[in-house]
């Protein structure tokens, strides 16, 4: 008896889901564990506090063998590192912890897949088109029903949808793109949809190579209060790292700066501010926006993401020849298709579909 997976926020019934209860994470923390405790067994307990707070992200990096976690700050790692020893009795430590990324494109872009093996056979054409900051990702198609029927298009839909689609710079989220189905095309014997999904991820893949790709970073909005003998030295500080900041007031003997500043360099300034102002001044700081990072060519270099060598996410598309199908690379795939991209065709429109 009982609910069985059930998560905090989840509607029952004709309730919804409840949107207020998520946040999107700004640091990733690898977990260290004491000796002699395995990670495929603490695994197990930290899935059963992310079922009970939304908040935590548990990831399982099978490449290292290791658990990692995504949290929002230093106190919530205080009440991780509090909670778990109470309840399971592990003395856990968590390293220094590292900002997460994300990426967009600076301009639209054509993404074709193509997937051909022996007696399978789907091709897909998406468009990348770069939207406002915080849109998400949005899908919509402008592919003729009598090109590509509205079942193989629900279907592309849902491969959309499915996966977390990872930039090429650093190998984070994309955010902020529309991507629309321009074309398509099955084979009436051959297809099934394990095809389409190699298709449509390997279009986006190749449209994401082909772009020109934007690193985001995300910031803090702040307020600082300090004695006024400090304002100087709090917005030199601010500047250097790479924020701006704005004189809210100077009344009295104290100056209130506000303004928005990168994660990675403001992370641990409330620690300066308390030395420099002799534990006077205060430092407040709630999420803000992704933005362009200020220094994508350093922590391009730092993280090293080669997407050549990420197998999981592959811009190469599939050709058959003499009965065996083999790779053809992204760069050399769009002469290849079997779509013509210089094709018009009468559209009929089906409604947008927001992932």
């Amino acid at each position: 008896t009982g609910l069985k997976k059930t998560y905090a926020g989840q509607g029952i019934g004709f309730e919804k889901n409840s949107a207020g209860l998520t946040s999107e994470p700004i640091f990733s923390y690898r977990i260290v564990l004491p000796s002699g405790v395995d990670a495929p067994s603490a695994l197990l307990k930290f899935r059963e506090l992310e079922q009970e707070e939304t908040q935590l992200n548990v990831i399982w990096n099978e490449q290292k063998k290791e658990i990692q976690i995504s949290l929002m700050g230093e106190i919530q790692t205080e009440v991780l590192l509090r909670i778990v020893k109470d309840r399971f009795a592990l003395d856990i430590q968590l390293d220094e912890g590292r900002v997460l990324y994300r990426e967009t494109i600076a301009e639209s872009v054509i993404g074709r897949g193509h997937f051909e093996p022996l007696r399978h056979y789907a091709e897909v054409h998406l468009r990348l088109d770069p939207l406002p900051e915080g849109s998400g990702i949005v899908i919509d198609s402008e592919c003729s029903t009598d090109r590509l029927s509205s079942n193989w298009q629900r279907l592309i839909f849902t491969h959309l949808e499915e996966k977390r689609h990872k930039g090429v710079l650093t190998g984070s989220p994309v955010t902020d793109i529309k991507i629309t189905l321009t074309e398509g095309k099955a084979h009436i014997k051959h297809t099934d949809g394990g095809d389409f999904r190699q298709a449509t991820y390997r279009a986006v893949r190749q449209g994401l190579r082909k772009a020109v790709s934007v690193l985001l970073e995300p910031t803090f909005n702040y307020r600082l209060e300090v004695p006024k003998d400090n304002l100087g030295r709090a917005m030199n500080d601010v500047a250097s790292m790479g924020g701006d900041s704005e004189l809210l007031s100077l009344d009295g003997e104290w100056a209130v700066l506000v303004g928005s500043c990168p994660v990675a360099t403001m992370r641990k300034y409330s620690l300066d501010v308390r030395a420099y102002t002799g534990g006077k001044g205060r430092l407040t700081l709630t999420p803000g926006a992704y933005v362009p990072c200020h220094n994508t060519d350093e922590v391009v270099e730092k993280i090293g993401y080669d997407p050549d060598r990420d197998g999981r996410n592959l811009a190469d598309s599939v050709f058959l020849k003499e009965g065996a199908g083999y790779y053809v690379p992204w760069y050399e795939a769009d002469k290849k298709m079997h779509i013509s991209p210089e094709k018009k065709q009468k559209l009929k429109r089906t409604p947008p579909h927001p992932c």
